[in-house]
């Protein structure tokens, strides 16, 4: 299929908006890791403009994965979190639909659509 001029404009328009963002959402990320690699006194002779290390460092890493760190820590407890918060859910709403199974339930589908109805809106 042939292209009419004014396609062609969208599509170009299109693939430059695109990679524009993609530069946007890639450079900061990009930032962070050429940031975690360069030395302090490197980064601080820049005021913090390194897009590209000039040498490599991982003293920061070696500080963050220290002995004693919190990190793991605050790792252990995402994890705990993470993992009870799943086995409620999964206890709570297999016990729900297990209940609501049932066809005698009196109120049945006053509470089914209690459920349904909470669906339908975001968390906030």
């Amino acid at each position: 299929m042939k292209l009419t001029a004014k396609e062609k404009l969208f599509v170009v328009s299109n693939y430059i908006l695109l990679s524009l963002i993609t530069v946007v959402i890639i450079l900061p990320f990009w930032y962070v890791i050429t940031v975690s690699v360069t030395p302090y006194h490197i980064f601080s002779a820049k005021n913090g403009m390194v897009l590209f290390p000039t040498s490599f460092s991982l003293e920061y890493y070696k500080y963050l994965l220290e002995k004693g760190s919190l990190i793991y820590q605050a790792y252990g407890t995402t994890l705990k979190n993470t993992a009870g918060g799943v086995i409620l859910a999964l206890i709570l709403t297999s016990g729900a639909a297990y209940t609501l199974a049932e066809k005698k339930l009196p109120g049945r589908r006053v509470l089914i659509l209690f459920f349904v109805f909470t669906m339908l809106f975001r968390g906030g």
